[in-house]
This record gives structure tokens, C-alpha cells and sequence, in this order.
């Protein structure tokens, strides 16, 4: 899932570097191999408990200590890959387009159905 998401990435115009921030060795290992900069995020913002926000915060700091300011971040959730370069391109474009401070994309997925109601046979005597 991690190289799909690079791939559109790369793919997308609009994108000047692209960089994996993970505790994971194997994580950092394949996007590392897929061409694109990496960040050892350290165990006190990994975990079952930390938050997005922490791993982009603390990505944001790495980055901009190597390569200056920082105008826009594009955060793909690597565990949502129902996108593509061109949902990406237009988010960038929309995103610029309306002078926005952040932008949120989602869909309804109606075709989707991971929970259905089946009938229970009652057993007991």
C-alpha cells in the first residue's frame, strides 16, 4: 500500500519531493527503494496511541531543517488507496484555487458494504 501511494504521488504534478515517515524498518526500507526521502520516527510519537498529527508535526521540523520552509503538505493516508494522481493534481489545484489553510478529502463509498445484517438461528432447546 505504501509503493501504490508513492506511485501516485510521483505520478501527480504538483509534488516537488515525497517523504515516508515511520517507525517501521521494512516500511522505510520499501519506500526507501521506491525512490523517495525517509524520516525514523522515534517510539514516542509511534505506537497504537499517537496521532497523525504528531508524525506530520514532527516529519514538518525534519524536513525543514534539511530543506528550508515548507509551503504546502500533502498527507495521504497510505491505508486509504482509493485515490489517484488525479484526485490528488485536483485537491493541489482546489487547495490553491481557494486560498484554503488545509483541505479534507473524502468519498462515500456506496458500493462498500463491510458490515450486513444476517439472520440468526436460535439453537437452544
Amino acid at each position: 500500500m505504501i509503493c501504490w501511494t508513492i506511485e501516485q504521488l510521483k505520478c501527480a504534478k504538483g509534488i516537488n519531493s515525497i517523504w515516508v515517515s515511520s517507525d517501521s524498518k521494512k516500511i522505510l526500507a520499501v519506500s526507501k527503494d521506491a525512490g523517495v526521502e525517509i524520516i525514523h520516527r522515534p517510539a514516542e510519537i509511534s505506537g497504537d496511541y499517537a496521532t497523525s498529527e504528531l508524525g506530520w508535526l514532527h516529519a514538518l521540523e525534519y524536513i525543514e531543517n534539511k530543506t528550508g520552509l515548507v509551503n504546502i503538505v500533502i498527507a495521504p493516508q497510505v491505508t486509504s488507496p482509493l485515490r489517484d494522481q488525479a484526485d490528488i493534481e485536483r485537491a493541489i489545484s482546489d487547495f490553491k484555487a481557494q486560498k484554503c489553510d488545509s483541505l479534507f478529502s473524502c468519498n462515500r463509498a456506496k458500493d462498500l458494504y463491510l458490515w450486513r445484517r444476517i439472520q440468526t438461528v436460535d439453537y437452544t432447546v
